[in-house]
């Protein structure tokens, strides 16, 4: 259950997850562990009516359950359960809502301390092609045609720009007496989109990310939670503008940055374009100044310098770009843009230089990899290389 919230299932252990999804006895354990999981969280370190009101919503949705119209750009959660379909997203609205309780506390503590904390983000569901929202009470929302009429982005004072893929969030929210809520961005394989937030500040979401945001900042300090790739260009503030990525808290003031921070990859990819930025961890801290990158891989921190941040941005203008890229790195980036899985032979060592448009489909882009001397073959949604 854990690895499916994280999204480390995959392949054959993904498929027998689903299906055991359809069993009465697999759903009644998967509900009794979704409300196991949200009591652990009703603490004294949690404001008590913030977790009892998160509680309650979960246990309003385990019981009663959601509709699932394919049609319907909102999917409620409080509507006789369908089976499967449920059970999937119920499994992700347990990640948002422990997500929220958690990044609550951070957003509460004391201005003058900066405390690296450990945020759940929701993983990605497969089963929704398009970006959406997934919103505090659990409602989730597809950005699509009919999202301006949805009564939930209006009380966040939220927009949508079709033609530039944007949520807009005007700071003009309706008050509902719910407190400050959280909520979720998701882009799913193959999709891109971008966030401006009520401070001015602008978000672009990579493909299969997920941004946490709240209803509104504190009045100390502005602060968001990120898992995937996302490019920020911070609004400046007297309000100190806070990114929780993993065990790391990334500080910042008015800047432009880049950070890559997804689930199963080693390591935690910080990129500065503009401005200052300081990066915290447990027992680490560093100051980036602009064209420096930061790697950081387990306990070891390693600084960039010269860095093109050009290619770090590249996916921005819908491009890949590798540059003598070995192909265990190239291949989880096309497998999160394209629905594929791959084998790589244990001893293949090929590297490959070029620019790609995001544009091309799969086909395309692996007769390109041939062309520069990549020898590989697709069977439906499946890519083997061979020597």
């Amino acid at each position: 259950m854990e690895a499916y919230i994280d999204g480390r299932l995959s392949g054959r252990a993904l498929h027998r997850f689903l299906e055991a999804l359809n069993e009465p006895l697999f759903q009644q354990i998967l509900s009794d562990y979704l409300q196991s999981q949200l009591q652990e969280f009703r603490t004294d370190e949690v404001d008590n009516g913030f977790a009892e009101e998160h509680y309650q919503k979960f246990i309003s949705l385990v019981r009663s359950g959601l509709i699932t119209g394919e049609q319907e750009s909102v999917i409620p959660m409080y509507k006789r359960p369908t089976g499967l379909r449920f059970w999937k997203i119920a499994a992700i609205v347990i990640g948002m809502l422990i997500g929220g309780l958690l990044w609550y506390q951070l957003v509460n503590k004391s201005p003058h301390t900066i405390t690296p904390t450990v945020v759940t983000i929701p993983s990605v569901s497969d089963t929704i092609r398009q970006p959406y929202v997934a919103f505090a009470d659990g409602s989730i929302l597809i950005l699509d045609s009919l999202a301006g009429q949805n009564d939930h982005l209006r009380q966040i004072g939220g927009t949508v720009d079709l033609k530039n893929r944007r949520l807009s969030l005007s700071g003009n929210i309706r008050r509902t007496g719910d407190g400050n809520l959280i909520h979720t961005l998701v882009t799913p394989r193959g999709t891109q989109y971008s966030v401006a937030l009520a401070d001015g500040s602008v978000i672009w979401l990579n493909a299969y990310s997920r941004l946490q945001f709240p209803s509104h900042f504190s009045e100390e300090r502005r602060g968001v939670g990120l898992s995937g790739e996302g490019y920020f260009d911070v609004a400046e503030s007297d309000k100190p503008f806070l990114v929780v990525v993993e065990k790391l808290t990334i500080a910042v003031v008015g800047t432009r940055f880049n950070v890559r921070a997804y689930n199963g990859e080693r390591s935690v990819h910080t990129t500065l374009l503009r401005g200052k930025l300081k990066v915290e961890g447990d027992r680490q801290q560093h100051l980036l100044l602009p064209g420096q990158a930061l790697l950081i891989e387990g306990a070891r921190w390693r600084v960039l310098n010269g860095v093109d941040t050009s290619q770090v941005v590249a996916w921005r203008q819908q491009l890949f770009d590798f540059r003598k890229a070995n192909l265990r790195s190239i291949m989880p980036e096309l497998a999160r843009w394209y629905e594929i899985s791959y084998e790589i032979p244990p001893r293949f060592n090929r590297t490959f230089s070029g620019k790609i448009s995001r544009s091309y489909d799969i086909a395309t882009v692996l007769q390109i990899l041939r062309e520069g001397g990549i020898r590989c073959r697709q069977e439906g949604k499946k890519v083997v290389f061979y020597d």
